[in-house]
C-alpha cells in the first residue's frame, strides 16, 4: 500500500510538472522575444520648424509651424506661430490655460503660452472674419529631465 501511494505521488508530481512545463513553453513562444530595433527618438524642440498641422476646413486654413507635433521641449513657455487667413480671432486652449490673439494682414499668428509639466494637449481655433471656424489640436511634452 506504501508502495502504491508512493508510485501516484511521483506520477501525479512528474504530470503536474510536465503540464505546467508545457504551458509555459508554449506561452513563452506566444510572446515576441524581438523588440522593434527602430524605436522613433523624440524631436528636440531647438530643431528647425516646419509646418506640422495643416488643415483645411470651411474655406479657411490653418497651418502651424511651431511647435512640433509631439515635440519634447525643457522650457516651460513656448511660442505659437502659425498662418491663417487674415484678420482671423485665434484662440490656444491648454489644459489651464486660454490664450486668445488676431493674425496680422498677412495672417500670421504668435502667441506665447505656458505649458504643463507632462504632455499637453493644446487646441488651436481659428475664426475669419466671415465668422468661418477652424479647430485642430496637438501634443507637447514640457519635460525638465536631462535627453
Amino acid at each position: 500500500m506504501i508502495k502504491d501511494l508512493f508510485l501516484a505521488l511521483i506520477l501525479g508530481a512528474l504530470l503536474g510538472f510536465g503540464l505546467t512545463g508545457g504551458y509555459f513553453k508554449f506561452i513563452k513562444n506566444k510572446i515576441p522575444q524581438n523588440t522593434p530595433k527602430n524605436i522613433p527618438t523624440p524631436t528636440i524642440s531647438n530643431q528647425i520648424p516646419t509646418p506640422t498641422i495643416a488643415v483645411t476646413e470651411n474655406n479657411i486654413e490653418i497651418l502651424i509651424d511651431n511647435p512640433i507635433e509631439n515635440s519634447i521641449v525643457s522650457t516651460s513657455t513656448i511660442t505659437v506661430t502659425g498662418t491663417t487667413s487674415k484678420n482671423s480671432y485665434i484662440i490656444i486652449n491648454t489644459p489651464v490655460n486660454t490664450y486668445n490673439n488676431i493674425s496680422d494682414d498677412e495672417g500670421k499668428f504668435s502667441l506665447d503660452i505656458n505649458l504643463e509639466l507632462g504632455i499637453n494637449k493644446i487646441y488651436i481655433t481659428a475664426i475669419n472674419p466671415e465668422d468661418k471656424q477652424i479647430n485642430t489640436e496637438m501634443y507637447v511634452t514640457y519635460s525638465t529631465s536631462k535627453i
